[in-house]
């Protein structure tokens, strides 16, 4: 594969990739062609320098940046906001009896779903796919904190 023409700009724009995947930040391709610009610009003077489509395609081809589906919600939590929680919670629940603390939680139950995604060999150009089943059914649990007395499951749903 060629190698890039201003490699001090793909090395710096690279570095930046890792850097910003190392923060767990989600990127697309429109994001690094725009930080490249900006890189050229700023720091090696090149103000004619145009990310292209092409730019961007070459860059994660001699990388090996590859596009992924994003999962989970784990970027979403405010884990300072629980650890305070927890303690404030864990001070007010002293003065109950563990008897009469009780959680409950909800979860989903997917009955019948296909794979989203699909091996293929390199001769297929596309996969046929399925429409996705929305069947399922809503449990909900509840316990009491001391254990001893968990209410029945509720099943909510066809």
């Amino acid at each position: 594969m060629k190698t890039a023409e201003k490699k001090e700009l793909e090395e710096a724009v690279f570095k930046w990739f890792l850097q910003q995947r190392a923060l767990e930040n989600p990127l697309s391709g429109p994001i690094i062609c725009q930080k490249a610009e900006l890189l050229a610009e700023k720091i090696y003077s090149l103000s004619s320098f145009k990310a292209s489509n092409g730019w961007l395609r070459k860059f994660k081809a001699r990388h090996g940046i590859r596009e992924l589906d994003l999962s989970g919600e784990k970027l979403s939590a405010a884990p300072k906001a629980a650890e305070n929680f927890i303690e404030k919670f864990k001070i007010e629940a002293e003065s109950y009896d563990p008897e009469f603390l009780y959680n409950t939680d909800e979860t989903h139950l997917i009955l019948k779903d296909w794979p989203k995604t699909t091996l293929v060999s390199k001769r297929e150009t596309s996969a046929l796919g399925h429409k996705f089943s929305k069947a399922r059914v809503t449990m909900l649990n509840c316990a009491n904190a001391a254990g001893n007395y968990k209410i029945p499951l509720l099943l909510i749903g066809k």
